[in-house]
């Protein structure tokens, strides 16, 4: 049985569970749309440099079995991911926050464009 947003939104809402959806979704939006603008911050540009070189480093003959220089790669790209994921989790944490203060028709208006842009019905189901 599939079931529309609209009506999902309006099921929510009569339950009074707006804010508790709300978190929800903001959990479910891919991280990937919250890196820009800041994945080009330097801090980042100078992490994804030290990879790549460390990479060549680990892939060039004279290195090539060489556990360490593949130990090192490995813990900057688990750095730079850590990074990015600190960084999204403070995002989606600040954009909880803001929204939580708005009206509940602005609520309903950001969860109907939300769920529809990034197909979060089905996923919303497997939470409540």
């Amino acid at each position: 049985m599939q079931v529309s947003v609209d009506d999902y939104i309006a099921a929510i809402e009569e339950l009074d569970w707006l804010d508790d959806v709300l978190i929800q979704v903001i959990h479910l939006i891919p991280e990937r749309y919250f890196y820009h603008p800041d994945i080009e911050l330097a801090e980042f540009q100078k992490k994804r440099l030290e990879i790549k070189r460390q990479r060549q480093k680990m892939l060039s003959f004279i290195y090539r079995g060489d556990q360490q220089v593949r130990h090192k790669f490995h813990r900057l790209v688990y750095d730079y991911q850590e990074s990015l994921r600190l960084m999204v989790l403070e995002k989606k944490s600040d954009l909880a926050l803001y929204l939580l203060y708005l009206d509940s028709e602005t609520k309903k208006r950001y969860l109907t464009e939300t769920i529809d842009r990034y197909h979060l019905i089905a996923h919303l189901f497997q939470f409540n």
